[in-house]
């Protein structure tokens, strides 16, 4: 009996050991699945990431490259190339149909007479934005619904060019809703945020709306100051900015230590020569002139002439306009001999029809007619020094180009 119980004893502790054996197999089973389901969910989520960054960095690509080629179209050349073309079609379809060479000369002489009656850079600027600006508008609106970063980088970089080519209206609503994004999505202090608040306050301000665009231009340098650094050039862009906007108000004496700090900055960051120095010198330069003080406007740019010349070429051309205008206009306030005449007259008559050709300035806006009126002030002065010369006739030939300016709100 005793044998039997502890046999069954036995037994019952064998079944019972196996038993939790068998339980904790189970569980480690359970676990064991758990975990490759974990592991599983992990591994799964990793490559979830890692596609989403590479479509991330792949849309980024895009936006960038995009962004790029946007940035590189001018409107001044695209007017030139498109009038070069018509002229040459024209000539080629004169020839397909026998028309004799002599004939074919005069008729693509006219031609090229009337098409001088057509701003090119106008018909530039629609063409573009009739082939390209409106249908990547409607591209971004389709395909980055889900993808608010690319949606406003792309969408900034078509303001740029719209900016760029004077079409200020059109650019307002995509400014706004790059600016809107980034403001959620980035945050206040992100740099692509600022550059949407810098630029929409030029937009403001390119519109004749300057109020408007005073806080913004106050939000980004003070933002700019404090993310940045005082002496990054996004913060020295926006100071000149800034001083800009007083100038454009008639704050001359608030606008002046704005400009004096960029360009002392400009220069121990960027050197004397670098182009965003020279065009700080431009500006300190009017806003002298507008003060009535043409002798330190002519001391301080006389000796970064060579390097504008070198400096501002091909898409900087307006630049060197606004430069040679300048130097223009110290000259004209200081007074001048015969070869000061030669010279600033030389340099107002290059600047001119850089303006004229320049989609961001044209025949009204205020620094056009400022070489305007500058070139009226110098041979105003220079008939009285020699008259009898033509140069009254003159000055009344640039006179009346001037009455342009009632329509002026720049």
């Amino acid at each position: 009996t005793a044998l039997v119980v502890g046999l069954s004893a036995a037994l019952w502790q064998a079944r019972e050991a196996a038993r939790q054996r068998d339980t904790a197999e189970r569980q480690r089973a359970r676990a064991d699945e758990r975990a490759d389901a974990a592991e599983r969910a992990e591994a799964a989520k990793t490559v979830a990431l890692d596609a989403e960054k590479q479509r991330a960095d792949q849309l980024k690509k895009v936006s960038d490259f995009q962004s790029g080629m946007l940035g590189q179209i001018d409107t001044t050349v695209a007017g030139e190339g498109l009038m070069a073309d018509v002229r040459e079609r024209f000539a080629g379809a004169l020839e397909k149909a026998g028309v004799p060479e002599a004939e074919r000369g005069t008729q693509t002489k006219a031609l090229g007479e009337l098409l001088k009656r057509v701003n090119a850079t106008d018909a530039a600027a629609a063409m573009i934005d009739r082939t390209i600006l409106k249908p990547a508008i409607k591209a971004i609106d389709e395909q980055f619904k889900d993808d608010l970063a690319t949606d406003a980088n792309l969408r900034q970089a078509l303001v740029d060019l719209y900016y760029t080519i004077g079409l200020y209206d059109a650019a307002y609503p995509l400014q706004e809703s790059a600016l809107t994004t980034r403001r959620r999505t980035l945050g206040e202090e992100h740099p692509d945020t600022l550059i949407s608040i810098n630029s929409m306050g030029l937009l403001l301000q390119a519109q004749g709306k300057l109020a408007e665009a005073e806080p913004l231009n106050r939000e980004a340098l003070e933002k700019y100051r404090r993310v940045l650094g005082e002496e990054h050039p996004s913060t020295l862009n926006s100071i000149n900015n800034m001083g800009s906007l007083l100038r454009a108000q008639g704050k001359l004496a608030e606008a002046e230590p704005l400009f004096r700090e960029a360009l002392e900055k400009y220069r121990r960051v960027l050197g004397e020569e670098h182009p965003d120095t020279l065009a700080s010198v431009s500006l300190t330069v009017s806003l002298k002139l507008d003060q009535n003080n043409a002798r330190e406007a002519l001391d301080l740019i006389t000796p970064y002439e060579p390097a504008a010349r070198k400096a501002f070429t091909g898409g900087n051309a307006r630049r060197l306009a606004d430069f040679l205008t300048g130097f223009g206009r110290a000259r004209v306030g200081v007074g001048f001999d015969a070869d000061g005449f030669k010279f600033a007259e030389s340099n107002l008559l290059e600047a001119h029809p850089i303006y004229l050709a320049a989609k961001d300035r044209g025949p009204t806006h205020k620094d056009t007619l400022a070489c305007v009126q500058a070139l009226v002030d110098l041979y105003v002065a220079w008939d009285k020094a020699e008259p009898g010369q033509g140069y009254d006739a003159k000055a009344q030939e640039w006179r009346a180009k001037m009455p342009a300016a009632e329509g002026e709100k720049k």
